[in-house]
């Protein structure tokens, strides 16, 4: 986020524009793409899960679709509506809700099971 502000009747948010659309518009079909760019964005996804489960934020909708590219080749992880709080004053908690995409979601979260926040995104 770049920026936000308010006023009497909204909230505003300025967001970095991804210039470069989704990482699911780089994955061709019944061919992926190519292992040393797969490795590359990987290792940025990485990078970003660390820092928002550092952040004690766990996103729980990881999928191509909300991993989006600038034209400088970098990630960003983006569409925050599924992510929670996974830890309060220090303790992690169980987090109960099913959300996030269907064929991207862990075991535990498609059996209804509770399920603990990092690695869910994983």
């Amino acid at each position: 986020m770049i920026g936000m502000r308010s006023d009497d009747n909204f909230h505003y948010l300025f967001l970095e524009y991804a210039d470069a659309g989704e990482l699911f518009d780089k994955i061709e079909p019944d061919t992926g793409m190519p292992v040393a760019y797969a490795q590359f964005y990987y290792r940025q996804l990485i990078n970003g899960l660390k820092f928002i489960h550092d952040n004690d934020i766990v996103h729980r909708d990881i999928k191509p679709e909300n991993l989006l590219l600038t034209k400088k080749h970098e990630l960003k992880i983006s569409d925050f509506g599924m992510a929670t709080l996974y830890r309060n004053k220090g303790q992690e908690r169980l987090l109960d809700l099913s959300c996030g995409t269907i064929p991207y979601a862990a075991p535990e979260v498609c059996a209804g099971q509770k399920y603990r926040g990092p690695p869910i995104d994983i």
